[in-house]
């Protein structure tokens, strides 16, 4: 009796719609201030508890990388018995598995339009405040704009650049192109004064790959406006604000020197991790552990690297050892395959670009460390993968 009660009243609810427009509230407060990190998987397990009670699983196709790559990362605990281990890595399952939870949802209609709403309007929050009020992080004194660290606000503003660049090349609307020219601007204002060079050298190498591949054969009717609104752009920009310029330039330069601190500390750190994998190369010395037990901290070459690794996959490595990589290689590869196969729309190709784009990143970084940075991404591809639904092609197209 209780049961049947139960079931009627879960049809009574539009799980949808709940799932939609809380979506569309938690994103943007997440990114402005991620103080909810811990509840946002909460939310969406317990909401997909009932929408599947409601209408039954949907597969994403995630589901047993998913556990391929957890295994990896649990086994890395067998030797230590450490329960830190454990609890680590179930944070990293929280948010890894935001996708398949995110997947069981009817696709959104209105998500392009969302997007552009949403992007275009951080972009005017973002300029509005790292010029009027910056957030100042502690570690460097640098200022950024969004969420609680530079690096992580360096990528939400890249996110943004990869949105509009994906709807300028892909949209055949005059004021859609505009305004994706305006946004793609404003973006990379953003990008150049938080000054994260791992985004510097994501844009260098990533910007020319997108081009290529939405224009094909349409690229030398762009080639010169391209080229025409770099040379305007980087006139404006030099003329404007000569401080940025200067700054950018110091920036980018300094990636080639091996005495600067930053560089200095990451090749020691790189050095120190393969090391640690060398001496524990099955399973690693437990995922989490590299930082805290295997770096002598008061060393001064790691005076700008010594939080964790600054590289994902090394840092996998020295932690997980061979067993924990290759299914955590496993589960991206993956990932990346399975949003390849949906990239023909303009939300299919924006997540594909993003999830390379925040790849890129974690050849310098470990965004794993803090997880700010991963939630984000994750969120945005459970909300793009469902939008991807074989039945569903006449909405996304």
């Amino acid at each position: 009796m209780i049961k049947e009660k139960f079931i009627t009243i879960l049809d009574k609810i539009n799980f949808d719609l709940i799932y939609k427009w809380a979506t569309f509230v938690i994103l943007p407060f997440f990114i402005i201030s991620p103080v909810l990190i811990n509840e946002i998987f909460f939310f969406y397990l317990i909401l997909a508890i009932l929408k599947v009670t409601k209408d039954g699983y949907k597969k994403s196709g995630l589901e047993i990388v998913f556990c391929i790559a957890m295994a990896g990362l649990f086994i890395s605990a067998v030797d230590e018995g450490n329960t830190r281990i454990f609890k680590n890595c179930l944070r990293v399952a929280r948010i890894i598995s935001l996708p398949i939870l995110m997947y069981q949802y009817k696709p959104i209609k209105e998500l392009k339009n969302y997007f552009i709403i949403l992007f275009g309007a951080l972009a005017i929050y973002g300029l509005i405040r790292i010029n009027a009020f910056p957030i100042v992080s502690g570690y460097s004194e640098r200022e950024y704009c969004f969420s609680n660290f530079f690096m992580n606000s360096s990528l939400i503003a890249f996110s943004g650049y990869v949105f509009f660049l994906t709807l300028l090349l892909k949209s055949k609307g005059k004021l859609i192109q505009f305004l994706s020219t305006i946004n793609i601007v404003f973006y990379l204002y953003l990008i150049a004064i938080q000054q994260v060079r791992g985004s510097y050298l994501t844009f260098a190498a990533l910007t020319p790959v997108i081009v290529i591949l939405e224009l094909k054969t349409r690229i030398i009717k762009w080639l010169p406006l391209i080229l025409a609104a770099i040379v305007a752009i980087s006139a404006i920009v030099f003329f404007t604000n000569k401080d940025l310029v200067k700054t950018t330039t110091d920036r980018v330069t300094s990636i080639f020197d091996k005495t600067q601190g930053s560089n200095r500390g990451r090749l020691c750190i790189w050095k120190r991790a393969v090391e640690v994998f060398k001496e524990n190369p099955i399973n690693g010395v437990g995922y989490k552990r590299f930082n805290k037990d295997h770096i002598d901290l008061k060393n001064k070459e790691y005076e700008w690297a010594f939080w964790h690794a600054h590289n994902e996959f090394l840092c996998m490595l020295a932690e997980t050892g061979i067993v924990g990589i290759i299914t955590w290689l496993i589960f991206k590869i993956s990932l990346l395959w399975l949003l390849i196969k949906n990239r023909k729309s303009i939300i299919g190709a924006f997540i594909l670009y993003l999830f390379i784009a925040f790849e890129f990143h974690n050849i310098f970084e470990v965004y794993l460390f803090e997880r700010v940075g991963y939630v984000y991404v994750y969120l945005l591809i459970g909300l793009c993968l469902s939008q991807s639904k074989k039945d569903n092609l006449a909405i996304q197209n």
